[in-house]
This record gives C-alpha cells, sequence and structure tokens, in this order.
C-alpha cells in the first residue's frame, strides 16, 4: 500500500457488484426494473450508468503501520505527526499506545506525539471512512459518488516535525492599509513548567519585488506556562504597496523567537489588502470588484479526489482563466 494515496488508487476494495453501497440520491428506477439493461447486472459485467464507476469501492476501516526513526538531534524535542488531506476520521498509535483520534475533511490532522527517545518506533494510523457521528448529507460534494466520491486515504504532506518546547503554535496576519501596517496575533505555546523569557524579532520581505525592509523590531515578553496570545502591531511603512489582482503585491513576515539562546525562525505571506460590503457591493481597496467563480463540485475521476500539489492547481487555474 503506498501513501500518500487512496484505497482504489492503490488497487484495493471490493469489487463493484448489484449489491454495491453507494452514497447520492438516485431516482431513476429504470435501471433497475427495465429489461434493457439487464445485460448491466450481470456479476461480471456490471455498469452502473448514474456516474463514473470505480474498479473497486471501498467503505470501513483501513490501517496503516511504519517504523519510523528519530534522530539523536531530535532529542527532548516536540515531535508532530502532519496528516494533510485524511478521508475521513483518524487514530494514531505509537508503539501500540493511543495517541488521539481527529474526524475533519477540511483542515490537516495534526498530532503532538509523547516524548520520544531516538531510535526506532513503530507508528500506526487507522483510517475510517464510514459516515458516523459527522452526517455532511448522501449528495454532499465531499463523499457522494457522484462528485468527489468517498475515498478512503491520506493524501498531500505526510510528515514528523519537531519543535522547541517553546514555539510559535499560530500567526494570524490582519493588515491595515490605513495605517500600512499588519497586526500580528501570535499564539505562543510554552511547554516548560516554569516561566519563560523570550525576546521576538519581527521583519518583513517585498517578496514581490524582492526588496527587504530596513524595519526590524524586537520586544521581549514573559510567558506562562502553556498558551500565551500575544498581539503586536509592525508598520511595512509608507511606500508599501497595496494587493490586488491587477498588482498582486506580497509581503513576507518573517519572525525569529529565541529563549534560552535557542532561535526558531517562522514566516507567512501576505498582501496588504482590506475587503468590506459597502451599500450591497464586494470592495477591494476601496474599490467595487465583481467575482467570478466555477462550479466544479470537486470531481476528478483519476485519483478520486483533488490534487495537494500546487502545480497542478496552477493549471487548474488557467484553464479555467482561459
Amino acid at each position: 500500500m503506498k501513501l500518500p494515496g487512496s484505497m482504489v488508487e492503490n488497487d484495493k476494495g471490493n469489487k463493484i457488484t448489484m449489491q454495491t453501497k453507494w452514497i447520492g440520491g438516485i431516482q431513476q428506477k429504470e435501471w433497475f426494473i427495465d429489461p434493457a439493461f439487464a445485460p448491466y447486472h450481470n456479476p461480471d459485467s456490471v455498469r452502473f450508468p448514474f456516474w463514473l464507476q470505480p474498479e473497486k469501492k471501498y467503505t470501513g476501516v483501513a490501517w496503516y503501520q511504519k517504523e519510523i526513526v528519530v534522530p539523536t538531534d531530535w532529542k527532548n524535542k516536540t515531535i508532530s505527526l502532519k496528516l494533510e488531506r485524511c478521508h475521513w476520521e483518524t487514530t494514531v498509535w505509537l508503539n501500540d499506545i493511543i495517541v488521539g483520534t481527529q474526524n475533519s475533511l477540511s483542515t490537516p490532522q495534526t498530532y503532538d506525539l509523547p516524548s520520544l527517545s531516538t531510535g526506532k518506533h513503530l507508528l500506526t494510523i487507522r483510517v475510517d471512512n464510514r459516515v458516523k457521528d459527522i452526517d455532511v448529507g448522501e449528495n454532499s460534494h465531499s463523499i457522494s459518488d457522484h462528485t468527489q466520491s468517498n475515498w478512503n486515504g491520506i493524501v498531500g504532506e505526510i510528515s514528523l516535525n519537531k519543535k522547541e518546547k517553546v514555539f510559535v503554535n499560530n500567526l494570524i496576519l490582519k493588515p491595515d492599509i490605513k495605517n500600512k501596517s499588519v497586526r500580528i496575533t501570535a499564539d505562543i505555546y510554552n511547554e516548560l513548567e516554569n516561566n519563560k523569557k523570550i525576546s521576538l524579532v519581527i521583519s518583513a520581505e517585498d517578496i514581490t519585488n524582492k526588496s527587504s525592509s530596513s524595519i526590524a523590531i524586537k520586544k521581549q515578553f514573559e510567558l506562562q506556562k502553556g498558551s500565551n496570545e500575544i498581539d503586536i502591531e509592525y508598520s511595512l511603512g509608507k511606500d508599501a504597496k497595496l494587493w490586488d489582482e491587477f498588482n498582486p503585491n506580497l509581503y513576507k513576515l518573517n519572525v525569529a523567537l529565541t529563549f534560552d539562546e535557542i532561535e526558531t525562525k517562522y514566516s507567512e505571506t501576505f498582501g496588504l489588502r482590506e475587503i468590506n460590503i459597502d451599500d450591497n457591493q464586494i470592495k477591494l481597496n476601496g474599490r467595487r470588484i465583481f467575482l467570478r467563480g466555477t462550479l466544479e463540485c470537486s470531481i476528478f475521476p483519476k485519483t478520486g479526489y483533488p490534487s495537494t500539489d500546487i502545480k497542478e492547481w496552477e493549471r487548474i487555474y488557467k484553464v479555467i482563466k482561459s
């Protein structure tokens, strides 16, 4: 079994039969009762007409297991497991000890693993694509067989990542076009038993025009144990450029966190822009805009799920815009 991927991609699952349980509303009864369709009911040649028919279908629990090696320089570090896109519910074990369960279709599933010694460990992941606590409906684009299909697997990034005992858990950036600044809300987590003094050095780069800001600010804080929320206003300067669809100017905000002479760097990309509603009109930076979209219903017949590859989405957007 190869990951990233799905059960069907790996030719795993059950053969399509007249008893296959599909997800999706079927209104046309003729296929079941009209003699003209009888040849397609044969066990060796079942052909279901209402959507693209996969070679196999699987609904239930699938198990994935791999031996991982923790390197020596990861000793005493916090280690997290990132699963970019799971379908659907996952449960993780480490050395036969349960770590937890997550159930989401819209965001990566991330697990903080217990403290690990260096060397070999056994990682086990169970993926369950049965409809359980979250019932999105039989015709939902996330699971119905005439759209994405209810695939079982893990796609995108599957990785182990190390973190220091004090780390930035999340960065939220809110641009302010009037003041040419950005408000930074940082969730900084302290896993140590005691309060810890830290310093943050913040700077920005104009990555569109490839120039660095000479403005760098340094702030010092004392963190309590656990989660700490910090708000900082960072000025981009009076010459900062706004973002819109015709001038997609982008900035990269850099944050360097230091404690006990240990430095960790973080970055986020953003545009200086403001979106609001005025008299039933959507405005971008004070200018009225019109948004045109396309409805794809998450139909990707070659894989059964949308790609997580940037180049593939660039190709898709190019086709849509042509």
